[in-house]
């Protein structure tokens, strides 16, 4: 359901499925309670939990932490210092169940278990720098330094295809995904949508 609720347009602003957000009681309040005519604070709200919900967007292609999603995706929304209320929490939920699946959320821990990686270089790189600050380096500890450089180039060599793999797994199951959707739409006496066309891009 997820595809349908949202989409960008050329320009990337947010286009909302008012009628299928209607249907959706956490979604419906966050349209109704924004009085202003513009609902610039609903829409805003809505980016952020795309952000922060869609297999697809930055923070969880990259395998970022809560906090840093939360953090990605409050300054991508303009909501500046934000803390999601439980009506998002619950559109967040929502969101999820219906954009996710059991594979998706598999490859997506992978992706958020990987994104640690980074964070070992960052610390083996301050290992070398402050070893190196030494006036004179043993032989024990020249060994051990270039140990550590040769061992995090060898995973470095590996990395760029690893996350290709991955990324690319996740783009895979959408389009698995869209092609089921489009199935079941074709098995029905109803009117196979553009928008539901795997090929087209939202």
């Amino acid at each position: 359901m997820a595809y349908e609720l949202f989409k960008l347009s050329d320009d990337g602003e947010i286009v909302i499925n008012k009628i299928a957000i209607l249907t959706i009681p956490a979604f419906k309040k966050i349209l109704r309670r924004d009085e202003s005519r513009s609902k610039t604070q609903a829409f805003k709200e809505f980016a952020y939990i795309c952000h922060i919900a869609d297999s697809q967007s930055v923070p969880n292609k990259n395998g970022q932490t809560d906090k840093e999603a939360h953090a990605y995706a409050s300054n991508m929304a303009g909501l500046g210092d934000y803390k999601a209320d439980a009506v998002v929490i619950e559109a967040v939920r929502i969101y999820e169940i219906e954009d996710h699946s059991e594979a998706k959320d598999t490859i997506m821990e992978l992706l958020r278990i990987y994104a640690f990686t980074k964070k070992i270089f960052v610390k083996v790189r301050q290992s070398i720098e402050l070893s190196l600050i030494e006036d004179e380096l043993s032989t024990d500890k020249t060994n051990e330094l270039l140990g550590k450089i040769s061992t995090v180039i060898d995973y470095g060599n590996k990395i760029p295809q690893l996350t290709k793999d991955l990324q690319k797994a996740i783009r895979d199951l959408e389009i698995e995904d869209d092609n089921i959707n489009l199935e079941i739409l074709r098995g029905t006496d109803e009117v196979v949508p553009s928008s539901a066309d795997p090929k087209r891009q939202l």
